[in-house]
């Protein structure tokens, strides 16, 4: 009999993510139903809040946590300052991923971006493949001048002696592997897994057409600020946008500033299928280029399209066709008007048949097996 290969997928995490924990938690449920490998997920954070049954949760510094228990900007940035730029931290890091390279294969490692310590200390790293969900150089600008320019002397020696480089999007994975020798190079898109005998109710649509924005943080590539203007220009008039998510006082005068706009808070994961089916369309991303990407593979646009909503984004959505009909790609400068004649031309589609075209390339179980496939040549 053959032994199984050992795969395990790590990150470290000082504060709590949703969009990251579902993520995660949608990999570990499907890596149960991949049968050629033992693939394991793991997260390490100093917040319980990740803690669940499909995730091996891996705690570290939960003093950290403690002290700067209450969620605001304040504690957000301090926990980076006394954690993420402490060395102490990433050797802790680093000694519980050496032990991870022997026991298991391969190790799937997340790319923590602008600390001169990081990977330092990683022994067997012919074992690792460095995991990037961005071109950590172009964000770390939009926020860290001085986190860009650490990431950009250091990237080179990060990867140095490393398996390979994985890329959630091909732009990702081209923009990483530039200047490095790897003898990987790897596509791991986001997806949705969905059990066999998971029956979806779907319920009927809107009469009025509302559109909706969900976002962990409203960053600028969001395009949240741009959307409203192009509302407000907008020739019509029966519709709705509604945001949810965490938003800053100036977006949420801003969304407040126009009666098609609304502020619904933050939605709890148990209240997503609820919520979502109040809609008509998702909006995803719409200002990727603010961090000079064409390409990307959101998470919640496949949310959205398994619970029915056809999806607006300002990018490419790789893993679909371009002629995907539940897709629709703006531009730059788009208009709204472009966004309710698609919903009015869209309306009449059932969301059953919508989350069933979607899911054939959502398919998070055969995004993994492609994956494999490739890790085996």
């Amino acid at each position: 009999m053959t032994n199984k290969l050992k795969i395990a997928h790590t990150s470290l995490h000082i504060e709590y993510i949703a969009g990251v924990h579902k993520m995660r938690i949608t990999e570990a449920q499907a890596a149960k139903h991949i049968e050629n490998a033992q693939w394991d997920v793991y997260i390490s954070s100093p917040c319980d809040k990740f803690q669940n049954d499909y995730i091996k949760y891996v705690p570290v510094f939960r003093l950290i946590n403690y002290i700067f228990k209450k969620d605001n900007t304040l504690n957000f940035y301090l926990k980076r300052i006394f954690t993420l730029n402490m060395l102490f931290v990433r050797i802790k890091y680093n000694l519980f991923v050496n032990r991870l390279t022997d026991e298991y294969d391969y190790v799937i490692l997340r790319y923590n971006s602008a600390d001169f310590f990081a990977f330092t200390f990683l022994k067997r790293k012919h074992k690792i493949l460095f995991y990037h969900h961005s071109d950590e150089v172009g964000e770390l600008k939009l926020y860290s001048t001085i986190g860009s320019l650490i990431e950009k002397i250091t990237r080179k020696l990060h990867h140095k002696g490393c398996l390979g480089i994985i890329g959630v999007s091909p732009e990702i994975l081209k923009i990483e592997c530039k200047n490095i020798k790897t003898a990987k190079r790897l596509i791991l898109p986001n997806g949705v897994f969905l059990k066999e005998d998971n029956v979806i109710s779907f319920k009927g649509k809107p009469n009025t057409i509302k559109f909706v924005m969900i976002s962990s943080v409203f960053h600028s590539y969001q395009g949240l600020e741009l959307l409203i203007e192009s509302i407000r220009s907008s020739k019509f008039n029966n519709f709705q946008v509604h945001f949810a998510g965490n938003v800053n006082e100036q977006q949420k005068k801003l969304i407040e500033s126009t009666n098609r706009c609304v502020y619904d808070g933050l939605i709890k994961q148990n209240e997503a299928y609820d919520y979502l089916q109040k809609f008509s369309i998702g909006i995803g991303p719409l200002a990727l280029y603010k961090k000079k990407l064409t390409q990307a593979s959101a998470l919640k646009v496949g949310e959205y399209l398994i619970n029915g909503l056809p999806v607006i984004v300002g990018y490419d959505e790789f893993k679909f066709p371009n002629d995907f009909p539940y897709i629709l790609k703006v531009n730059h400068f788009f208009s709204f008007n472009d966004f309710f004649e698609f919903a009015l031309k869209i309306q009449s589609i059932p969301r059953k048949q919508i989350a069933q075209e979607s899911f054939k390339y959502l398919n998070q179980v055969k995004i993994m097996n492609n994956f494999l496939e490739q890790l085996s040549k």
